[in-house]
């Protein structure tokens, strides 16, 4: 309405006039019938309106013209000065302001500067998970939303209504469907679209259609975003001008800042944190990153890491040949941090009987906090609860847990003790992990 309200005000008042002269057109009266009742309406928004001899005699006609004559001056009054106003208002506002600032008078109504503040726009290229998410936390900036994707279920245009996102369906392979979205016009392009060498590439396609666009690719593995980097100093072509941001990098770190892992080994009397990562994927690979970033503290040891997997030999391996220089080979115990990782079926582990724990080295070592993350979200739950009871029935050593729920449809991160579960702490919704995002403070 903002936008074409002075255009469907005209077209109102146009044909409400033309109605009007025609019902009081005399049968005598000369001239084409309609258009020249259509001549007399558009007078109405210019000088030389008057009044036909069958209106003259029509109370109701004569009331109805005038009342429309009136309404005709307003649009034409509104369109000159919206052609104007920006031209000569403008500065004329800027001079008001130096002057007040000058003399030291307060705005009167400093809200309003809001009204005149351009909404940044943003297009989203797939609208799953991750882009919804991205697409609520925007809204909330004042963002103008465009989401382009092959089809769109219901959930997604339930999202689409409630935070005013504008879904255009298109084939995101297509240079012609990201030329409908508009990318010259967008602050920042957002890629989601599941897959980590999809999202470059589409990331990648977009930047070479629009270069002054501020694109940003969503990258689940730590490492690939690592690798992604170290190419892009390099010259990699698909790496060039693109940007990248995790959604488990993000929960990492919202997690390692808010459980206070060296305090809590502090209340413990515990030279070092020691934190068990159950699941070691891209999640998993994030917390463990962040971990040895954030809980290293002056009077502390460098943190113990236990990392319980199915594949631990294949996980080790992997992780060692990524990141060597984390090996504590040749370096004093108290100086480098201790890495282990464990072969454990987490489904299978009964937590009740110390044996089976014996490989963690609790008894050693005490955990300061662990942290479940492994791929589904019913396996998270189901192990934070048999590792709670075992902690309420004293078999092992109490502990905070920490587990990774990701679709379940939780709206808000638990940490305090408000959650229902006595020992477990949920992380990881997509929903609240986006509000803080590092691409949103740009």
């Amino acid at each position: 309405m903002r936008k074409y309200g002075l255009s469907l005000a005209f077209l109102i008042v146009l044909i409400a006039g033309l109605l009007a002269f025609e019902a009081a057109r005399l049968p005598s009266s000369s001239g084409l019938p309609i258009f020249d009742s259509l001549y007399r309406s558009l007078q109405m928004f210019v000088v030389g309106f008057s009044l036909t001899n069958g209106a003259k005699n029509n109370i109701w006609l004569t009331a109805i013209l005038t009342f429309l004559s009136y309404g005709a001056v307003a649009v034409s009054s509104s369109a000159v000065i919206a052609v104007f106003a920006r031209s000569f208002g403008d500065p004329l506002l800027i001079c008001w302001q130096v002057w007040r600032r000058e003399h030291g008078i307060p705005g009167v109504l400093p809200q309003t500067r809001q009204w005149r503040k351009a909404r940044r726009r943003a297009v989203l290229l797939c609208f799953g998970t991750v882009n919804r998410a991205v697409a609520q936390s925007l809204r909330a900036h004042n963002y103008s939303i465009t989401a382009i994707d092959e089809r769109f279920e219901e959930p997604a245009q339930l999202i689409a209504r409630n935070n005013g996102v504008l879904l255009v369906a298109g084939d995101l392979t297509d240079l012609s469907s990201l030329e409908r979205g508009r990318l010259a016009s967008a602050d920042i392009v957002v890629v989601a679209a599941g897959n980590d060498v999809t999202n470059i590439e589409i990331a990648a396609a977009a930047h070479a259609l629009e270069q002054r666009a501020n694109i940003y690719a969503h990258i689940a593995s730590p490492s690939f975003a690592d690798d992604l980097r170290e190419s892009s100093d390099r010259g990699f072509p698909l790496a060039g001008g693109i940007r990248t941001f995790s959604v488990k990098q993000e929960s990492a770190r919202n997690l390692l800042r808010r459980a206070h892992l060296a305090r809590k080994a502090r209340e413990h009397d515990q030279q070092r944190v020691h934190l068990v990562i159950v699941g070691m994927g891209d999640q998993g690979e994030a917390i463990l990153l962040e971990a040895l970033q954030s809980a290293i503290a002056n009077d502390l040891h460098p943190p113990r890491i236990t990392v319980i997997d199915r594949e631990a030999d294949i996980v080790a391996k992997r992780f060692w040949a990524r990141w060597p220089g984390l090996a504590a080979a040749g370096l004093p115990t108290d100086t480098a941090p201790v890495i282990r990782f464990v072969p454990l079926d987490i489904q299978s582990v009964d937590f009740s009987r110390m044996e089976e724990c014996e490989p963690l080295g609790i008894a050693g070592t005490p955990v300061t906090a662990y942290v479940v993350c492994c791929g589904e979200d019913a396996t998270n739950l189901a192990a934070g609860l048999r590792l709670e009871h075992a902690m309420a029935l004293g078999r092992c050593p109490p502990s905070t847990i920490f587990l990774t729920v990701w679709g379940a449809g939780i709206d808000t991160e638990v940490y305090d003790g408000r959650d229902p579960l006595a020992f477990c702490k949920l992380f990881g919704a997509v929903e609240p992990t986006m509000e803080g995002a590092n691409l949103l403070r740009q």
